[in-house]
């Protein structure tokens, strides 16, 4: 098809998501145009290496997931997409963690996929800036505990008709009991799983109880890998 990607050369459809992106870099404080004029340069500070391999890192996940010119350029024209940008460097500037960092990237892009209004994106955004690595791991659990299973080379499958609890702490591993009870307590306050649930119930089938609340399940599809498909849905009604 004529706006295919693989019909453009290499640099075209790129700069287009690059100037997306400087776009949200020049909205960041205390950095703003001239920053994003440097972005195409080539950078020595650390900071600076960073931010360039965060966001071409982005860049490539964007054009995996938006295969044409035009979804791509639906998506770096948002505004959203550009504050979510900004959102997203900032923080990735104050993290080590590639797991963070790649749950930042899928933010930015969902910010957009799934239209979330505005109260509900910064309050997104908020959550992920509060949360360790340590927090989105027993997140992914409790999400689906049977990909967490497969990430973490475990095994929950049960004959049919059976079914067991798995507490949390037995598959945090490298972490004491008391800092898994921590780390449970934080997700409850910050309205993501229901009080006091420290374990999941998984059947025989790969079904489970799902103990996320619903603000922790849209929570963690904003920063889960997104879907090529989610772009095309109607936006949600917002409140006047």
């Amino acid at each position: 098809m004529k706006n295919e990607l693989k019909t453009l050369p290499k640099g075209d459809f790129k700069d287009l998501i690059y100037n997306g992106i400087a776009a949200g870099i020049g909205a960041i404080p205390h950095w703003g145009p001239a920053y994003a004029v440097l972005f195409g340069a080539v950078f020595t500070k650390p900071l600076e290496q960073k931010t360039e391999a965060f966001l071409k890192a982005l860049v490539d996940q964007i054009v995996e997931v938006e295969k044409t010119v035009d979804k791509i350029n639906n998506l770096v024209s948002s505004e959203s997409f550009v504050a979510s940008t900004a959102q997203a460097v900032t923080m990735a500037l104050m993290t080590v963690s590639e797991e963070k960092r790649q749950a930042l990237r899928n933010a930015v892009i969902n910010s957009v996929k799934m239209k979330p209004s505005e109260d509900e994106r910064l309050k997104y955004f908020i959550t992920i800036q509060q949360l360790t690595p340590a927090h989105m791991r027993l997140l992914s659990f409790f999400a689906d505990p049977y990909v967490f299973a497969t990430v973490n080379s475990l095994n929950f499958e049960l004959p049919t008709g059976m079914s067991s609890t798995i507490p949390a702490k037995n598959v945090m591993r490298g972490y004491e009991p008391e800092f898994v009870d921590i780390l449970i307590r934080d997700l409850s306050n910050a309205g993501l799983l229901f009080q006091f649930e420290s374990s999941i119930t998984v059947n025989s089938g790969q079904s489970f109880a799902n103990n996320l609340t619903n603000y922790g399940k849209k929570f963690y599809e904003f920063v889960s890998a997104p879907s090529a498909t989610t772009s095309d849905a109607p936006a949600p009604d917002s409140a006047e």
